[in-house]
């Protein structure tokens, strides 16, 4: 109860109160306001603001005051930084309000500027061109200095002349760098023997002219190596007497070996000169080497293991036999053979020949010999009759050797066309086959029996000859018989082949009576013939005689062959004198 008495009070107060104010307003305008809005002006984010006043529109007496709205302050945001390019100004980092858009940090000015950067000089050398120095942009690559070019230089010196003496070679005049020492004008050898070549000369063989300057007396020629050392076992070239209107050596068709890069004139007194073959005259590195032998006639002889003795000492890779090992198919001489080639530094193969026809007919050859065949990876083809075969050395991919053996012994002098004197018709198809797989390869053919020449005579055939008193040996591959016919058109057809003959046992120097006698290929109508003379017994004949003579014990021959690229070059040897005969040398070129 007292509390509703102390709320109506307060309420009563109130009403007097608020009865009094406005009693006041109207006394002291005199009459009743017209209230009028005054507005506002909003905050910035640098200026306060204020809001709406009343006013009475007729005293402009604030009714109710405005109230003071403070500023914002700004709401930064940042400007990106704008790199400067080479051509284009660039900005630094800056702000401004995102409100009001003032800046708060002004972005700088970065002025657009190339990257300056030196290119080095390079200093020349004398084989390498060096620069000047230069400038470039390294963001643009705009080129402010371009370097220029100091082109290489050698520092030319004078290697002096050194003038040649008796046994002594001199130097020509030459030039040198004396910054990196590189021979700028190679010196020659001069010295007191000179050699002008024919340029048309092929490779392996020399033609020209030596001149003895200065030199007079008797002179010997042979081979010298790179150390201007005698080559072994080669005879002489030539010998020569110089003289004041005399001085002068013609020479055609020299055949340089391997290991040869000298001729060396050995004169009176011992005193020496040399002349060098120029690198342009010889014939690339040997790829193969191998012997070529025949008529090994044990009945006559144990003349085949001393030139197998000599064979392992110069050293080769191979040997091949063309016939007649015996002199009626004896199995003494072929156990003997078999003996010989044991334990060699080198395989031997061999076909056969005519005086082997009893061992072909008994089976004996095939007991004993070329036993190896069938196990040896590097025989390529073993025919039908099991005797003939192809040997394909890996050492040497594009030479093969291929054996044909002789299995009659039937030398008819009026032979039909349809009848086979030494070889089966079947032999004559695996030849042919054999042949033709092997076209595009170095072909090295043993067969016994020679080819008459291309008219059917003995004067100008390889293996046989006609001496002055009317001799000749008189069993060759009987002219007209149908496998000499056969046999004839392939050599004629594959000129890749170097067929390997023996059987007649001439000598090499018996080439005065036939040209032919060791070599021919009949101006490339035919294959290339070469005969091999007899181990055991080479003949002899006089320019007169009607017999001939067998030198057994005196001489033993045989061919080493050196196989090249480009040619093969064939070295006659005698195995009991140890002599390399360097007149009846032979090159011939290959056709692979």
């Amino acid at each position: 109860m007292n509390s509703f008495k102390k709320i109506s009070k307060s309420l009563l107060l109130l009403m007097i109160m608020l009865a009094l104010a406005m009693s006041f307003m109207l006394i002291s305008c005199g009459h009743k306001h017209t209230e009028s809005v005054v507005s506002g002006v909003p905050a910035t984010c640098t200026k306060d603001g204020y809001t709406d006043k009343i006013v009475c529109a007729k005293c402009d007496e604030i009714i109710s005051d405005s109230e003071v709205i403070l500023a914002t302050g700004h709401t930064e945001v940042i400007i990106p930084e704008i790199s400067a390019t080479c051509t284009e100004n660039g900005a630094s980092e800056g702000k401004k309000c995102s409100t009001c858009g003032c800046f708060t940090v002004e972005p700088e000015l970065v002025p657009s500027a190339h990257a300056k950067k030196k290119i080095p000089a390079i200093s020349p050398t004398c084989t390498t061109d060096g620069a000047t120095e230069g400038l470039f942009c390294e963001r643009c690559d705009y080129i402010f200095t371009e370097p220029t070019i100091i082109p290489a230089k050698h520092t030319e010196e004078i290697i002096p002349r050194i003038e040649p003496s008796i046994g002594i070679s001199g130097l020509s005049e030459g030039k040198k760098c004396s910054a990196c020492g590189d021979i700028l004008v190679a010196p020659y050898e001069i010295s007191l023997l000179s050699m002008e070549l024919d340029s048309s000369s092929d490779k392996g063989v020399i033609s020209g002219k030596l001149t003895f300057n200065q030199l007079s007396g008797e002179f010997s020629l042979y081979y010298a190596d790179s150390n201007k050392k005698r080559l072994d076992y080669y005879d002489l070239l030539s010998s020569f007497t110089s003289s004041d209107s005399n001085n002068s050596l013609s020479f055609e068709n020299v055949i340089v070996p391997k290991n040869c890069s000298y001729i060396i004139a050995d004169g009176e007194g011992d005193y020496d000169y040399f002349v060098k073959i120029p690198e342009s005259s010889l014939l690339s590195e040997v790829d193969y080497t191998f012997s070529a032998l025949s008529d090994v006639h044990y009945n006559k002889g144990d003349y085949f293991n001393d030139a197998l003795d000599f064979l392992d000492d110069y050293g080769v890779d191979f040997v091949g036999i063309s016939g007649d090992l015996t002199n009626d198919g004896e199995v003494s001489s072929l156990e003997k053979f078999n003996e010989a080639i044991k334990n060699r530094l080198y395989k031997v193969y061999a076909t056969t020949g005519n005086h082997d026809e009893a061992a072909v007919l008994s089976g004996n050859w095939e007991k004993y010999i070329n036993t190896s065949i069938s196990a040896d990876d590097e025989i390529a083809n073993i025919s039908k009759n099991g005797i003939d075969f192809v040997f394909a050395p890996k050492k040497a991919e594009d030479n093969v050797f291929v054996f044909l053996c002789q299995t009659s012994w039937y030398y008819p002098k009026r032979p039909t066309g349809e009848e086979y004197s030494l070889i089966t018709e079947e032999q004559i198809e695996w030849l042919s086959d054999v042949l033709e797989e092997y076209k595009s390869k170095n072909v090295f053919l043993f067969f016994h029996t020679f080819l008459s020449a291309p008219d059917g005579t003995q004067e100008s055939a390889v293996g046989n000859l006609r001496n002055p008193g009317g001799y000749a040996y008189d069993l060759p591959f009987s002219y007209g018989a149908a496998d000499e016919v056969a046999f004839r058109a392939l050599m004629k057809e594959y000129k890749n082949v170097v067929y390997f003959s023996g059987h007649s046992h001439w000598m090499f120097e018996m080439e005065i009576y036939n040209e032919n006698l060791n070599y021919s290929n009949f101006d490339n109508e035919y294959c290339h013939m070469v005969h091999v003379p007899s181990v055991c017994e080479p003949r002899w004949i006089g320019e007169n005689d009607t017999r001939r003579t067998s030198k057994t014990g005196v001489a033993s021959e045989g061919w080493i062959i050196e196989v090249y690229d480009e040619a093969i070059i064939l070295i006659p040897v005698d195995f009991i004198t140890e002599v390399f005969y360097t007149e009846y040398m032979k090159i011939i070129p290959l056709e692979n």
